[in-house]
């Protein structure tokens, strides 16, 4: 059997503390445990959120999906964090006959078992994703409230804008020549 791993960290921070090597070894151990699998491609994206479905080896693996006869994960939430992608990535993997296994939760998709765990496990990494989302806003929300700014700076003050910029802009000078 040839297998796929997919690796992925989603900071600066946890590429810096190795992270995305302690889960290429993980897989790597894990296959070689196994007697069915002769080989393991691994595929790793660093600093890179699971919500971004444009990452670039997740992409790879996904087109390549036909190449293996299954996919390994160290965890769930290390091939993504939404409910709805997650369902859509197995479903598409059962429909190329790739088994999807993860290490930590002992998922493996070819059984009963293992799609509703998978059902299970996918409803709690949304959960955690909605939780943080949920968080921050509320934070920005409370910054808001305190008068105080949250986010990027304006490097220009809105006085500047209004009276000198908007003028210009409108008797044709270019906001470099301002």
């Amino acid at each position: 059997m040839k297998a796929a791993g997919y690796v992925r960290v989603s900071t600066p921070q946890q590429k810096e503390k190795g992270s995305h090597h302690n889960q290429k070894e993980q897989l790597q151990e894990y296959a070689s445990s196994r007697d069915d699998i002769e080989e393991i491609e691994i595929f790793q994206d660093v600093a890179i959120s699971g919500q971004d479905p444009s990452r670039d080896e997740y992409q790879d693996l996904m087109d390549r999906l036909s190449e293996f006869d299954a996919v390994i994960v160290r965890d769930l939430s290390r091939l993504g964090r939404s409910m709805k992608q997650l369902i859509e990535d197995i479903e598409e993997m059962g429909r190329k006959d790739v088994e999807f296994i993860t290490i930590q939760e002992n998922l493996d998709t070819s059984t009963a078992q293992g799609k509703l765990l998978f059902h299970i496990m996918g409803a709690f990494a949304e959960f955690y994703a909605n939780s943080k989302r949920e968080e921050t806003m509320a934070r920005a929300q409370r910054y808001k409230e305190n008068g105080k700014g949250w986010g990027r700076p304006q490097k220009l003050s809105e006085d500047v804008i209004v009276n000198q910029l908007l003028p210009d802009r409108k008797k044709g000078v270019s906001y470099h020549q301002a």
